[in-house]
């Protein structure tokens, strides 16, 4: 009986010195750094047209897959969780620009770059977000930072209102109040439209409204016109230029309608 009680745990203890240890990995990769250019700040200034390199970097406990780069637009005022930029940016951009990369990583840290390339066309913000995956899957915090494009081959827009916007771009009202609009319009290539519209965030658009204009001006100045008796809720108010060469620039305010 004694043998036999011996070989049943001479058994127990091969069994269990054979099995392998498990462990499930579930620590999130950080990304510890993202650059443009020599720059670590979170808000970034581009020019139409150019190009900039990035750089990130990133690490796990185990070991890094894959880091993703994606540029979108901020126009919405959607917010992103994490670190870097918040978000929260409402205004219409010009153009679109949009980029997805997915750089490869095989160590428990990296330092990644690439080269990306600003259309030429465009004005506005957009939101650059970084995020590293691990061999399992598991993903970073986003790191998000935010371009401002500028482009001086769109039209020029200058908007004034009545109520005057605030700092934000941001006009409050009460319903059944009229809201005026002036403004100034300008191109070197000469002027081709002029349009004004309100707009509902769902899209919607009530009556546009051209603005007249002699043969392709360079400078377009038009006097104040009305929006009345807008009802309770949140819209845009928007200018719409375009030159003589195809390029075109949106400006817009937020108006705010209360009771």
């Amino acid at each position: 009986m004694k043998k036999i009680l011996f070989c049943i745990g001479l058994a127990a203890i091969c069994i269990a010195s054979c099995r392998k240890d498990t462990k499930v990995d579930l620590v999130q990769p950080i990304v510890t750094r993202v650059e443009v250019g020599d720059s670590s700040a979170t808000t970034i200034e581009l020019t139409a047209g150019s190009s900039f390199q990035l750089t990130v970097e990133a690490s796990d406990n185990e070991s890094l897959n894959e880091v993703l780069v994606e540029i979108h637009a901020a126009e919405d005022a959607h917010e992103h969780q994490g670190n870097g930029h918040a978000g929260g940016e409402f205004h219409l951009n010009s153009g679109e620009w949009q980029n997805q990369q997915t750089l490869q990583a095989n160590n428990a840290s990296a330092t990644l770059s690439t080269q990306i390339s600003v259309p030429g066309t465009i004005a506005g913000q957009w939101h650059l977000v970084v995020t590293a995956k691990d061999d399992v899957g598991n993903t970073s915090l986003e790191y998000t930072l935010l371009l401002n494009v500028t482009n001086d081959e769109l039209p020029l827009i200058e908007g004034v209102t009545t109520p005057l916007a605030d700092a934000t771009g941001t006009v409050s009202m009460q319903a059944g109040s009229s809201l005026l609009l002036a403004g100034t319009v300008s191109d070197a290539d000469g002027l081709a439209g002029v349009q004004t519209y309100l707009l509902t965030y769902s899209g919607l658009s009530g009556d546009t409204t051209v603005i007249p204009m002699s043969e392709n001006p360079t400078l377009l100045t038009f006097p104040e016109m009305s929006f009345d008796n807008a009802q309770v809720g949140e819209y845009r108010l928007v200018i719409e230029a375009f030159d003589t060469q195809g390029n075109r620039r949106w400006w817009d305010n937020r108006v705010v309608v209360s009771e």
